[in-house]
C-alpha cells in the first residue's frame, strides 16, 4: 500500500528579544547630547542639539532593528530544526484516495492522530505500507521521528526513523536515480510531467507568515495540494515500474 505524506513546520515559541528594546520605544533626550562648544548663539546651539539628538536616536533605533531582525531570522530557521521547530500540520493520501490534512490544536494531538492513522493503514496493508514523500528521507521523516519521540509516540517515532536517507521511500530520490544533477524541486518535476498546481495560494516559504496572520485555510490548501501532486507523481512513477 502506498501512502503519500507531507508536513508543514513552524518555529516553536516566539523570538526572544530580551535586552533589546522595541526600536519605536527608543527616545534620545536633549540632555543626552552635548552641543558644539564653539557655538554661542542659543538658536544654533538648540539646532545643533536637535540634529545630534535625532541622529543618535536613529542610530540606536537602527541598531535595535538589526539586532531584532537577526533574532527573527534565527527563530524562523528553527522551523527546519526539530529541536527548535514543531509540526503544524500533516498532509496524507492513501493510494488514490483524496488528500486530507491533519491539523489539531497542538502538535501532540496532530501527531497522535497521524500515529493512529499510520498504525491502521500498516495493519490494513499487512505490514507492507510504503510512506512516500518528497525529500522526506532528509527532512519530513527525521523531523517527525524526533518530534514524535518528544511526545512519547513510539509507534510513530519508529515508523518515521530513517537510518540512511537514501534508503527511505522518497519520490525525490527515485527521480534522481542516484544522480544529484538530475534532481529538481517538486514544482519543477510537476511542470516537467504536466501536473498542474491547483488551488495552492502560497508556497512553503509563506507558511509562517500565513500562520501568524491566522490564515490556516491557505496553509491547509497548500498542504493538500502538495500531497495531491505527490500522488500524481507517484502514480506516474509506479506506472513506469519505478516504485517496485
Amino acid at each position: 500500500m502506498n501512502l503519500y505524506l507531507d508536513i508543514e513546520t513552524i518555529p516553536d515559541g516566539s523570538p526572544d528579544y530580551e535586552g533589546i528594546p522595541d526600536p519605536a520605544s527608543i527616545v534620545v533626550m536633549h540632555e543626552e547630547v552635548e552641543p558644539d562648544k564653539r557655538l554661542k548663539n542659543p538658536e544654533k546651539i538648540a539646532a545643533d542639539i536637535e540634529r545630534k539628538r535625532a541622529a543618535l536616536q536613529d542610530e540606536r533605533r537602527e541598531a535595535a532593528t538589526k539586532a531584532r531582525d537577526a533574532i527573527d531570522q534565527h527563530w524562523k530557521i528553527g522551523s527546519l530544526e526539530p529541536l527548535r521547530g514543531r509540526v503544524l500540520c500533516v498532509g496524507i493520501a492513501v493510494e488514490d484516495g483524496g488528500p486530507k490534512v491533519l491539523m489539531e490544536d497542538t502538535e501532540e494531538a496532530t501527531l497522535e492522530l497521524l500515529e493512529r492513522g499510520l498504525v491502521h493503514y500498516r495493519a490494513k496493508a499487512g505490514g507492507r505500507l510504503r510512506i512516500w514523500t518528497w525529500n522526506g528521507g532528509r527532512f519530513d521523516r527525521p523531523f517527525l521521528a524526533r518530534r514524535a519521540l518528544k511526545h512519547r509516540l513510539y509507534d510513530l517515532a519508529s515508523m518515521m526513523r530513517v537510518a540512511k536517507p537514501w534508503e527511505a521511500d522518497d519520490l525525490y530520490s527515485v527521480w534522481g536515480m542516484g544522480n544529484q544533477r538530475s534532481r529538481g524541486s517538486l514544482d519543477a518535476v510537476c511542470d516537467f510531467l504536466g501536473i498542474g498546481r491547483d488551488n495552492n495560494p502560497i508556497s512553503g516559504a509563506d507558511v509562517l507568515d500565513r500562520y501568524q496572520a491566522g490564515d490556516l485555510d491557505a496553509i491547509r490548501e497548500h498542504c493538500i495540494d502538495d500531497v495531491r501532486v505527490l500522488q500524481l507523481i507517484g502514480r506516474e512513477f509506479d506506472r513506469a515500474g519505478w516504485l517496485q
